[in-house]
């Protein structure tokens, strides 16, 4: 599929989940639309384009 994304039926049910872990990317897709910011392995809620 993509060179980050994975597909396995043996992981998570055969959900797409970044490659070489078991992180859905529906959640990661789900964080940003909520308003996260992802930088490296770290996530920051912001609020009116300020992080808390």
């Amino acid at each position: 599929m993509n060179e980050r994304i994975s597909i396995n039926p043996d992981i998570c049910s055969g959900r797409p989940v970044i490659k070489g872990t078991r992180v859905p990317v529906a959640q990661i897709v789900s964080a940003i639309a909520g308003g996260d910011t992802i930088v490296g392995n770290s996530t920051t809620r912001t609020e009116n384009g300020h992080k808390h």
